[in-house]
């Protein structure tokens, strides 16, 4: 039994979405990877009372599916004004998996 047109055409659109969709949350974190790491750093710092600091994020979208997944390498943080140059936290890494919908809301 054929499948109706209207329901391949569907089907094949359906599936050329799904792979898109799949690339894209492949390939984002790779092409925009420094200037999310900038922006991590810079609201990191902006929100906390301290001076964090990290060598290299990962990001993937599959590694705790659903939620993502950014990993922090390097990971230090200083204290400021009473507690200047008093090392906080020192770690080789730090894996979080956040909530999509609160990563894509701010």
């Amino acid at each position: 039994m054929a499948l109706p047109i209207f329901l391949k055409r569907t089907l094949q659109i359906s599936g050329i979405a799904l792979v898109v969709l799949i690339a894209s949350a492949v390939a984002i974190p790779y092409f925009f990877k420094d200037k999310i790491m900038i922006k991590v750093k810079e609201t990191i710092n902006k929100d906390l009372n301290a001076k964090v600091d990290f060598k290299d994020i990962n990001i993937s979208a599959f590694k705790h599916f659903p939620k993502i997944s950014v990993a922090l390498e390097g990971l230090d943080v200083e204290g400021v004004g009473d507690f200047e140059g008093v090392k906080l936290l020192h770690t080789e890494g730090l894996d979080l998996a956040l909530n999509f919908w609160s990563v894509w809301n701010g």
